[in-house]
């Protein structure tokens, strides 16, 4: 015995019923882009200021100027305030070089040790903005070898900060030169 079945046949009512509920469904579907998009935050650091660090023989002559960044703005960009745990600014350097003696605003702190320093962050309202003074001094056990070795064209220390903990990644990276002058 074969069993022939009739293709399944649709009312257009049903069809019309079908299509009018998916239609709110499609509408939501395309809004949640727009609002997942407002939870961004966007950690922008940037260095400022400049001191000069005199690096002097033992009759008190400049044998090497350091000039380097006394400063370290962190902007949230974002349209909403940073989460209040998790974000962070990885500060690195050459710390044969530099010592940071840094003045931290109420809310941060600093994990690590000189030249490798994580700053833990409290919440930064959307465009809102912390600033670090960095407190830049030469480091007491500096050579004027050491010096020579940094030095161009042989190297070109920098000073990187590293944003971590916000949704925007591509822009989370600001480094400055160390530039020395050899006297």
């Amino acid at each position: 015995m074969t069993d022939q079945t009739s293709p399944a046949r649709f009312d257009r009512r049903t069809m019309i019923k079908g299509a009018a509920w998916s239609l709110p469904v499609i509408a939501v579907a395309a809004a949640v882009p727009a609002m997942a998009a407002s939870t961004d935050t966007d950690l922008v650091p940037s260095f400022g200021g400049s001191t000069e660090l005199r690096f002097n023989n033992d009759v008190g002559s400049a044998m090497a100027i350091i000039t380097t960044a006394n400063a370290l703005h962190i902007l949230n960009n974002g349209p909403l305030a940073t989460p209040t745990t998790g974000t962070q600014v990885l500060l690195q350097y050459d710390p044969t070089l530099l010592t940071l003696n840094m003045s931290l605003p109420t809310g941060v702190v600093a994990e690590g040790s000189q030249g490798d320093y994580t700053l833990l962050m409290p919440s930064i309202p959307a465009g809102g903005s912390l600033d670090v003074t960095l407190g830049p001094i030469l480091n007491a056990e500096l050579t004027y070898a050491r010096i020579l070795q940094l030095a161009p064209p042989n190297a070109a220390p920098q000073m990187v900060a590293t944003a971590g903990g916000d949704t925007i990644n591509n822009n989370n990276a600001s480094s400055t030169q160390i530039t020395i002058a050899l006297q």
